[in-house]
């Protein structure tokens, strides 16, 4: 205590009391004597703890499927200037739309593409094309120009 408070008779309060206990020193100390009686508790948590973490760290990636569908239209259909994609417009999607330079952006921007496995941008941007499922659920080019069912 200060000689002011003493001769005025003034106590300090707890929160100054308090302050002088504290060190780091003596807080580790007194988490070991409390782990050292209490040791049974905390190997079985920390031997929870740990194997958790593994079991986390070691699970496969999750794979997931996504649906995108598209609705493609064309302002102006002339027969002989507009592509013919009859039936097989699944294959004109995947080729006309899903560029190699366009694919190989969208895996960069996307951290899809890991240049350090040693694969091409072009062979990780193929690889990710015949990943790509297309189905056409209703040509209606094909109808437009003739063709039976749309199909």
């Amino acid at each position: 205590m200060q000689d002011s408070q003493i001769s005025t008779g003034e106590q300090p309060s707890w929160l100054e009391c308090e302050s002088d206990w504290y060190s780091p020193k003596r807080e580790l100390i007194r988490l070991k004597r409390r782990a050292q009686a209490r040791w049974l508790i905390i190997t079985l948590i920390s031997a929870l703890g740990v194997s958790l973490a593994i079991l986390k760290i070691s699970r496969p990636s999750k794979s997931y499927t996504a649906r995108v569908i598209l609705r493609i239209t064309e302002g102006e259909l002339l027969r002989d200037r507009s592509p013919v994609v009859g039936r097989a417009l699944a294959d004109y999607l995947l080729d006309a739309t899903l560029r190699t330079e366009e694919l190989i952006a969208l895996l960069i921007r996307n951290d899809l593409f890991d240049p350090s496995s040693g694969k091409s941008e072009v062979a990780a941007a193929n690889e990710f094309r015949n990943d790509l499922r297309v189905d056409v659920y209703r040509n209606y080019f094909a109808i437009d120009r003739g063709y039976a069912e749309g199909a």
